[in-house]
């Protein structure tokens, strides 16, 4: 099987175990990468604020019938109901390429895994680098190569087909900048 992500020397993690706190004019994120499961890591993150969460799957590229989409779930009103979730996805979430995972909170930023393989924590800066560093991430450069490619495997066809059924989805078309 080939990694969801990787640049064109097939490194599949070409950052590393590290955060960067990135600054824009309107908002700041760390953005957060890692050589060990992203799942866990968003799992920590989401400890750091109370319920209830939403999940937004962006589904890019189905491949089994399902529509290309943002998937938002209904709430999820327990830190053990959403790692529950997150697990039982995490090998599809992980493994492949055709979507992106967001956590959402009515009063935080969002948490925001790409298919790039880096994670996005936007709102409190100061609970995702304390995150951060106790899941061993150092301070460095996340950059996204620019030659790079996207996997979309076979294994994971039925996962995608699961979790299209997993939620009473409200599904809306995908926006610009969702590819």
């Amino acid at each position: 099987m080939l990694p969801k992500f990787s640049d064109n020397n097939n490194n599949a993690n070409p950052y590393g175990s590290v955060y960067q706190v990135q600054r824009y004019p309107s908002y700041e994120r760390v953005a957060l990468a890692t050589e060990n499961s992203y799942i866990k890591l968003l799992i920590h993150l989401a400890a750091q604020i109370e319920p209830p969460f939403r999940v937004l799957w962006i589904l890019t590229v189905p491949r089994c019938g399902s529509e290309p989409g943002r998937y938002c779930s209904t709430d999820i009103d327990s830190h053990e109901e959403l790692s529950i979730f997150l697990y039982d996805y995490q090998e599809f979430f992980e493994g492949d390429g055709r979507h992106h995972l967001w956590i959402l909170h009515p009063d935080s930023g969002p948490f925001v895994y790409d298919h790039h393989n880096v994670v996005y924590a936007y709102g409190n800066t100061g609970n995702a680098i304390h995150v951060a560093q106790q899941a061993g991430l150092v301070e460095g450069e996340i950059q996204i190569p620019p030659h790079h490619s996207h996997s979309y495997n076979e294994e994971f066809d039925a996962e995608e087909d699961r979790l299209a059924r997993h939620f009473d989805w409200t599904i809306t078309p995908l926006r610009d900048g969702d590819e």
